[in-house]
């Protein structure tokens, strides 16, 4: 305070400590406040809450434990068969499909599909799942296929194509801007 009212500080510190230095310290009235609330245990550990230190410890403890077992438990259980299924192109699961094997006694439909409103990507699959036509259709192009059933359609704008199975006409494949796809038994 000396300094910033621009004295020297030296004669304050000499006055206060002539005073204040030579006293006797009483341990009891330093700690009054303390003995007389009944606080038991010093007042640095009551007043940061509850002990973190512990509970960070007791986190660490567990977090070591569990990987000492993940370490001694060895290899994890093998979660892909081996050797890995092999992959025939098929929509779905068959038994030992066979391309250009159908269910006895289906004959091929005729199919039909024009790309009457506008562009789309087309695939269409035979009964044993393999693609029998991929490509793009252009507006006003047409396709016809000959493919055993069940015959299944993709389009990637389904309300471009319209179609017809054996001459009966389907309509279109679905919604104009949308992907869709459809099956013909």
């Amino acid at each position: 305070m000396a300094r910033f009212l621009g004295q020297d500080s030296a004669p304050f510190l000499a006055a206060f400590e002539d005073r204040y230095a030579t006293a006797p310290v009483n341990a009891r009235r330093v700690f009054e406040a303390e003995l007389a609330t009944g606080m038991r245990g010093s007042m640095r550990s009551t007043v940061g809450g509850p002990n973190w230190g512990l509970l960070v410890g007791v986190v660490l403890s567990l977090i070591l434990v569990w990987g000492v077992v993940r370490f001694v438990s060895g290899e994890p259980v093998e979660l892909v068969r081996s050797p890995a299924p092999v992959l025939n192109g098929s929509a779905g699961l068959a038994t030992d499909p066979k391309p250009g094997a159908s269910a006895p006694g289906s004959q091929p439909l005729r199919l039909s599909v024009v790309a009457a409103h506008a562009d789309s990507r087309l695939v269409v699959r035979n009964g044993n799942g393999a693609i029998v036509f991929t490509g793009e259709l252009d507006l006003g192009e047409k396709q016809t296929l000959d493919v055993t059933p069940p015959v299944r359609v993709s389009a990637t704008d389904a309300g471009a194509i319209e179609m017809s199975v054996d001459g009966r006409d389907k309509g279109v494949l679905g919604v104009l801007g949308k992907p869709g796809n459809r099956t013909f038994r």
